[in-house]
């Protein structure tokens, strides 16, 4: 299982998919079998469906299974509504990593899993199991996910 962020991971930071990014996740999901949760805060402006019709336009393997997505709990988009930017900043420290905690919680059988996001802090608890690429999603960073994955 892979939990997956876009942004600085296959999106690069001029709004540009890295096509290097990309072959390097579909090498990593065939050589583990890893299957991708989606967590990337795209999520918020589009539905898991639109999100993998993106990534197959940029070069996602279509044999590579999407699971879904993590629920945003709901939070951020309402603090979003109220314009409570303050919580948005606050909420961002710790989303990812309570937004995995409930989908893992939802899927018992996910034992083995990474996190592969940019940023690292806002993954906690699960830093441990974070790939953080610098750049983009690189073969060093695929090799580092496949010893986390035990592969």
């Amino acid at each position: 299982m892979i939990f997956l962020d876009f942004d600085g991971v296959l999106v690069l930071p001029d709004g540009e998919w890295c096509p290097e990014a990309m072959l390097e996740l579909n090498r990593l999901c065939f050589e583990t079998g890893a299957a991708i949760v989606l967590t990337t805060s795209f999520r918020y402006s589009g539905s898991a469906r639109a999100l993998h019709k993106m990534l197959l336009a940029n070069g996602f393997d279509k044999e590579i299974a999407v699971l879904g997505e993590t629920r945003d709990l709901d939070a951020f988009r309402a603090a979003e509504k109220r314009g409570d930017l303050m919580f948005q900043v606050m909420f961002e420290k710790w989303s990812k990593g309570r937004e995995i905690e409930v989908w893992l919680g939802a899927h018992p059988g996910a034992t083995r899993y990474i996190v592969i996001d940019d940023q690292p802090h806002i993954c906690a608890p699960y830093q441990e199991r974070t790939v953080v690429p610098v750049g983009a999603f690189s073969a060093g960073d695929r090799e580092w996910a496949m010893k986390l994955l035990g592969s």
